[in-house]
């Protein structure tokens, strides 16, 4: 654990200037739709500093996932599928530690989108994020000679749902009269409707995209070549 922790670190160095200068960016529209537009930016009270360090965290949170899983940079991408490394067969391969990690390096990801983003309250909409995440990352396992395996796709959709489990728990029934506008939840999340960093709608898609696109060019190149040391 303690060694996957200091793999999202160091692919995080070079990737953690982008993400900054990008949220900066994204932060400086904010305040410009707050004192010049009609205040579509925000759904509730949404405090823009909240949110913009529960973004760094959760760019981070990306970076220890796609390293941990391996998804290919452009230092290992491979042009030839590696069809051998296949497996279609629920539980006829992994272990239970292996499934058990698995489910866990998705818990955050499941809990941190419905606190983050009022579009993903919904269960089902924070399901699909999680297998279509998932799935991503088991797809682009095919270019660099990794295990593209149902079970982890079974299993990272089910952390997904034990983190929205989990937020459903904490600030919807246990602390469901403390979530008013002034609440930390409502301070820390954006609404839907906001300016989008790349115009593709979804502040989600950017920073997730973002994120992994940093890590797999600007990342690993900086990780191979200068902390060859570390």
């Amino acid at each position: 654990m303690l060694s996957e922790l200091k793999e999202a670190i160091l692919h995080y160095i070079p990737v953690f200037p982008i993400v900054l200068f990008v949220l900066s960016r994204y932060k400086m529209k904010i305040y410009d739709l707050k004192l010049y537009s009609t205040g579509r930016v925000y759904e509730g009270n949404g405090d823009s500093n909240l949110h913009f360090l529960a973004c760094v965290v959760y760019t981070f949170l990306i970076t220890g996932m796609v390293s941990a899983a391996g998804i290919p940079s452009v230092i290992d991408f491979g042009f030839g599928i590696n069809y051998l490394n296949f497996n279609f067969i629920p539980f006829a391969v992994n272990g239970v530690s292996t499934n058990v990690l698995n489910v866990i390096m998705f818990v955050p990801f499941g809990f941190m989108l419905p606190i983050m983003w009022n579009e993903f309250e919904s269960f089902k909409k924070t399901a699909e994020a999680g297998f279509l995440f998932s799935l991503f990352i088991e797809i682009t396992q095919m270019f660099n000679f990794r295990a593209t395996d149902v079970d982890d796709l079974m299993m990272n959709t089910l952390g997904t749902v034990i983190g929205f489990g989990i937020y459903y728990i904490l600030f919807v029934k246990i602390f469901k009269n403390k979530s008013g506008k002034y609440s930390f939840r409502s301070k820390l999340r954006m609404g839907s409707s906001y300016k989008s960093v790349f115009y593709s709608g979804s502040e989600y898609v950017d920073l997730t995209v973002l994120t992994i696109v940093s890590y797999a060019i600007i990342g690993s190149l900086v990780r191979n070549y200068c902390f060859l040391f570390i």
